[in-house]
């Protein structure tokens, strides 16, 4: 293999955080029965026109922005002629002379500028369903979701520098509010393109495509598959086909699917039910100030705040991880100690979660329980128990402190215990507190407190002092 070079180009495919399909009202949710979130624009039905959907046409700019590329202002969308069971009028709605964006990319840790080729915004097509008694079925949900393509230029070279690529990708469309990229979902897939050359030629390797690849680790093996194999075609003295391939990841390995298609076989035209969309500096500018801090500033900010390289990997794989890790920083000022928090113990109950991570626990709660335990208000394992509790029951933090005895070394039922010592000392005490109130609850904190040998806190004492006093003047 080292008398080989491997040039590796992706095309990625993300969905659109949006909440209607591309050129249709339909919902653009996961989740949904099969076949519920359908109309006759989507499944291409005659007589149907699509109308475009603005915000998927922002988000692919905003996306280009986000990568540093340049946004054409001329954007015409085509049609793609294929016929496949999953996509209904035997055309996708795609750009190829046109593209939203050209050129950007991203830079490795190694150094190396891997670069786009184009962005383009395009429709998604339906769902293939195979069943047990061997019937295909189709799902069409999903066609007509808005989906991005980016491609890059055949300049990766390793696997490990896809796995790479694609984890800063993936971060950054997440990080610009435009995709979620749930893998899990199909919100994120990857088309390899593959070609060996050997050290001492300067002509580039015939390349091969696995396509629909849904998680890095299937890139990561699939490359290495596809590597060895072209290998091993040219050891024995035989041609790699230009095809399209399918890769299973139960047997680790790839099969043929089909030759692979020229862009003149597609057939590409203007669609004439599109009218081709001016995009303006004015429009730019005003999405550029939509965006938030560029990735690499980020995770340099994180890092300056002393967080580790995994703990800054996970917050910015999830956006909504960290503005809400922002905004509890915002009230502790403790980076650190919320990071941690976040990451032992709060992670297990948001990981699997559908809502939102405020619904979860307010970042004004957490921040109280982290602000507890740092003071020394409260112990850590008692901080766990608040947390848990504030969790399950969507109570205050300051609420529950009482509730649960959660008084630093002081429980209440000591604090109880001491009142009624000092009343039984002192029967007349409780009378005076209609006349002296202020005086009769600072007496009794300062016994308390004396008793405690400071452990106890002033205010935990108060209001159970209150409490038991107004009892017993009744």
């Amino acid at each position: 293999m080292s008398d080989y070079n491997v040039y590796i180009g992706l095309e990625i495919h993300a969905e659109l955080d949006t909440k209607t399909k591309a050129f249709c009202s339909c919902r653009n949710s996961f989740g949904s029965l099969p076949n519920t979130q359908v109309c006759p624009v989507c499944l291409g039905l005659p007589g149907t026109l699509p109308v475009i959907n603005k915000k998927a046409i922002e988000y692919t700019i905003m996306g280009g922005l986000s990568f540093g590329s340049e946004i054409q202002r001329k954007v015409i969308f085509e049609r793609k002629n294929f016929f496949y069971p999953d996509m209904s009028k035997s055309y996708q709605i795609t750009q190829l002379s046109y593209p939203i964006c050209l050129g950007g990319g991203i830079r490795l840790s190694n150094g190396r500028f891997i670069e786009f080729n184009r962005i383009h915004l395009e429709e998604d097509t339906g769902k293939l369903i195979h069943t047990d008694d061997n019937q295909t079925l189709v799902d069409f949900n999903r066609a007509g979701i808005p989906i991005i393509e980016l491609v890059t230029n055949p300049q990766i070279m390793t696997a490990e520098e896809v796995v790479e690529f694609l984890t800063t990708l993936r971060q950054t469309l997440i990080y610009a509010g435009i995709a979620r990229c749930k893998m899990e979902e199909g919100g994120l897939r990857f088309d390899l393109n593959i070609s060996v050359q050997p050290k001492d030629s300067e002509t580039l390797g015939t390349r091969s495509e696995i396509n629909n690849l849904g998680s890095l680790k299937s890139v990561e093996n699939a490359i290495n598959y596809e590597t060895h194999r072209q290998i091993e075609l040219l050891e024995s003295g035989q041609a790699v086909v230009r095809e399209t391939r399918v890769w299973n990841d139960e047997l680790g390995e790839s099969r043929p699917a089909r030759i692979k298609e020229t862009e003149n076989d597609y057939r590409y035209f203007p669609d004439p039910d599109i009218r081709p969309i001016e995009i303006t500096e004015k429009d730019i500018l005003r999405l550029q100030s939509r965006l938030p801090e560029i990735i690499d500033n980020r995770r340099k900010s994180l890092l300056d705040l002393g967080l580790g390289e995994d703990y800054v990997d996970i917050l910015l794989r999830r956006k909504d991880l960290l503005d809400y890790f922002t905004k509890v920083v915002d009230i502790t000022a403790k980076p650190i100690e919320v990071a941690n928090w976040i990451m032992v113990d709060l992670m297990k109950y948001i990981k699997n979660s559908v809502s939102s991570i405020e619904e979860i626990i307010t970042a004004e709660n957490f921040a109280e329980i982290i602000n507890r335990v740092d003071s020394e208000d409260i112990t850590r394992a008692n901080g766990k128990i608040l947390l848990d509790e504030c969790i399950k029951t969507g109570k205050d933090v300051s609420t529950l402190v009482v509730e649960l005895d959660l008084m630093g070394e002081v429980n209440k039922k000591d604090i109880v215990d001491m009142v009624g010592l000092i009343i039984n000392e002192k029967p007349g005490i409780v009378a005076d507190f209609e006349n002296n109130p202020d005086e009769v609850i600072n007496h009794f904190i300062g016994e308390i407190m004396r008793h405690t040998q400071g452990k106890a806190r002033p205010e935990y004492i108060e209001p159970l002092v209150i409490e038991i006093l107004k009892s017993k003047d009744q």
